[in-house]
This record gives C-alpha cells, structure tokens and sequence, in this order.
C-alpha cells in the first residue's frame, strides 16, 4: 500500500499525547458525548479520535482546519492503514466534536 506525501514534524513525536487538546474542551465534549447516552467504549474512542486528530494537526480541535482533517484521515488511511469502520468512528468523532466546541464551523468540517 503507497505511503502518503505527507510529511509528519518530527516534533509532534516530542509532545505529551493530548498536549494540544485543552482540558475545558476535553471535559465539555465528555459531558456532551454522556448526554446523548453514549456507550463507555464509544465515548472513549471519540475522545481519542479527537485527541488524535489535534495532536496530528499541532492545534487544539477548535482551531482544526479542513486541510488538517482531510490531512489526518489520508494519514491514518495510507500510514496507519486503518479499515473502513475504524476510520467511520474517527469520522463520527470529528463530527460529534464539531458540533460540542465549534457548532458554527461543524458544517464547514463535514465530510
């Protein structure tokens, strides 16, 4: 399988998982995502799709562009090789997360 053009920064290696994912937004999405009565297993996976997706684009998730995610998913399809449902739940994790700390952005995100 090809391998993706996309450069990583060797730096991201250096940062602490979860070092660009403000805990306010952490604890808000948390609370949204036991609101709607989500599953353990998925509330976890949601978390970490997203802590993913900000520490991937060196930002928080609401400063997260589109190029960062169609980045992050060509990323994880081509160099992590993730199958088809694994990249829905990183999918649905990026929605939900739009739509918790940048409502406005959410439909400018949608893929």
């Amino acid at each position: 399988m090809a391998k993706s053009n996309t450069p990583r920064n060797d730096s991201q290696n250096n940062q602490p998982k979860g070092a660009f994912f403000p805990d306010r937004l952490r604890k808000r999405m948390s609370e949204d995502l036991h609101l709607t009565g989500k599953a353990k297993r998925t509330h976890d996976g949601y978390i970490r799709a997203v802590r993913q997706l900000s520490d991937f684009a060196q930002c928080s998730p609401d400063k997260v562009t589109e190029q960062h995610v169609r980045q992050f998913f060509l990323h994880l399809k081509n160099d992590r090789q993730f199958a088809y449902g694994s990249l829905r739940v990183a999918s649905s994790a990026r929605r939900s997360c739009a739509d918790v700390i940048a409502p406005s952005r959410s439909m400018a995100l949608a893929l």
